[in-house]
């Protein structure tokens, strides 16, 4: 690793679907999201008796967690990974920290050699991590019981996601 800095790298990797998804373009209508959200339910986002505002609750306590993460640990480089199918343009917001960069390009395993340590929750980016050695944090136990409870359970019961770390408190 090349260390020209003195903070720690720790990586962020996202797995939204809904908002972010490069489907939508650059321009998400949220009336649609929902529609569709709706629409799709079962088959990967909720199972009934829940509904899509679960979804949507969920993308926001992760995209909350991330921007606390963020803005509470200045003294931490961070580097934001969207998925593969998520339009990176709406990770623009986060660049108004200085110690955040959005890296959307390239292949994942380039991206893990420039880590001190890799964060995330219900991706298979985490298990990209492990076999590189790098350390896994996982942020599930952030994210409120009560939204987890309206997600579709495959997300939750990735088996991976119980082996990594996973604190209590940002």
């Amino acid at each position: 690793k090349d260390r020209s800095q003195d903070a720690p790298v720790v990586g962020i990797t996202s797995s939204l679907r809904a908002f972010t998804h490069k489907a939508h373009g650059s321009q998400v209508n949220p009336f649609n999201s929902i529609i569709s959200i709706e629409e799709v339910g079962d088959s990967g986002y909720f199972l009934p008796p829940y509904h899509a505002e679960d979804w949507v609750a969920f993308e926001a306590a992760w995209v909350r967690i991330v921007y606390q993460l963020i803005k509470e640990n200045p003294d931490i480089q961070f580097s934001l990974r969207p998925h593969p199918l998520e339009n990176p343009r709406f990770y623009e917001t986060f660049e108004r920290f200085s110690n955040l960069t959005v890296n959307p390009r390239g292949h994942i395993a380039e991206w893990l050699t420039s880590l001190d340590a890799l964060c995330s929750s219900f991706s298979g980016s985490m298990l990209d991590g492990y076999f590189r050695r790098i350390p896994v944090v996982s942020i599930r136990n952030l994210i409120p019981a009560r939204i987890l409870a309206g997600i579709h359970p495959s997300i939750p019961g990735i088996p991976h996601e119980k082996h990594f770390v996973a604190p209590d408190t940002l």
